[in-house]
């Protein structure tokens, strides 16, 4: 059966950032085909020579389309999961990354989604 978007949302909500880790680790779990950043250029993602200040201004697009992802949580518990520590995954960009611990609840991660509670 298939998940709706505002469900997915709602319920990684719910979830502690180690618990979307765990469950991304599930073989069975599918979730990388509903991103929103399938088909794009990767370039818009990850970059290799960006620094400093302009990281975010630069990546200003690509963030704002994560905020929108249905799978926003999996790709940020992915990048940290992976040691991602280049571009943008989850709507995070590197520093945003450092120290986000595996009790924090996903809803805590992503302030425009308590604003629609």
């Amino acid at each position: 059966q298939k998940v709706q978007t505002d469900q997915l949302h709602y319920m990684n909500d719910l979830m502690t950032l180690g618990e979307v880790k765990a469950l991304i680790s599930d073989p069975n779990y599918v979730w990388k085909d509903k991103a929103l950043c399938i088909g794009r250029d990767t370039e818009s993602f990850i970059r290799n020579d960006l620094k400093g200040k302009n990281i975010l201004k630069e990546y200003k697009q690509s963030i704002e389309m994560c905020k929108q992802c249905p799978v926003r949580a999996e790709c940020l518990a992915y990048a940290i999961k992976n040691y991602c520590s280049e571009g943008v995954w989850g709507g995070t960009i590197p520093a945003q990354r450092k120290g986000l611990h595996n009790n924090r609840k996903v809803r805590d991660l992503f302030p425009e989604r308590r604003k629609k509670r």
